[in-house]
């Protein structure tokens, strides 16, 4: 799932604002496992509580070829304040884009929770996005957008097949 103001994976919200793992100018798109870790790094991404959020906000159901190749960065491979430390993370960040190694980054989450988050590039080697629909964010989280709704969305399927990337808001701040 992707978390988004547009609906589109161009990653042009990276080239508008630095992000946890990038500086500002580079097409990124973040993603997550889970809807629960999507929501998770778009709050902090936002500093906002996902009831704050914007109603033109999407999920975006995205696959990613099996065939992509993916490098994997571990905790214990990171400074030990990586999760505090904003500038180390978008250094790391910055220089795999240059590297141009693997269109796919796994990442430690930002929390202790079991499972990744992945930073996607979108201008060096291109993969093949597939995105299978959208739906409003609030469908996805009504206990937390503080409205009701009359369905929820599906379940994500563990793994790649459903990522959410960073939101970035478009405009001004909203209070």
């Amino acid at each position: 799932m992707a978390a988004s103001n547009y609906e589109d994976l161009s990653g042009r919200g990276g080239l508008i604002a630095s992000g946890r793992w990038h500086n500002r100018g580079r097409a990124v798109v973040y993603c997550a496992e889970s809807l629960d870790l999507a929501r998770i790094e778009v709050e902090q991404g936002l500093g906002l509580p996902a009831f704050l959020w914007p109603d033109s906000y999407r999920l975006l159901r995205v696959s990613v070829p099996g065939t992509t190749r993916i490098e994997h960065l571990q905790a214990e491979d990171l400074p030990l304040d990586w999760r505090d430390d904003i500038l180390a993370t978008r250094r790391i960040g910055d220089a795999w884009l240059r590297s141009n190694r693997a269109a796919l980054l796994r990442v430690p989450p930002p929390g202790p929770t079991g499972s990744t988050t992945s930073s996607i590039r979108r201008t060096v080697r291109p993969i093949s996005w597939k995105s299978s629909g959208s739906s409003r964010w609030r469908k996805c989280w009504p206990e937390r957008s503080g409205r009701r709704t009359r369905r929820a969305a599906a379940p994500v399927k563990p793994g790649l097949a459903g990522l959410p990337r960073r939101v970035r808001r478009r405009g001004g701040t909203r209070g």
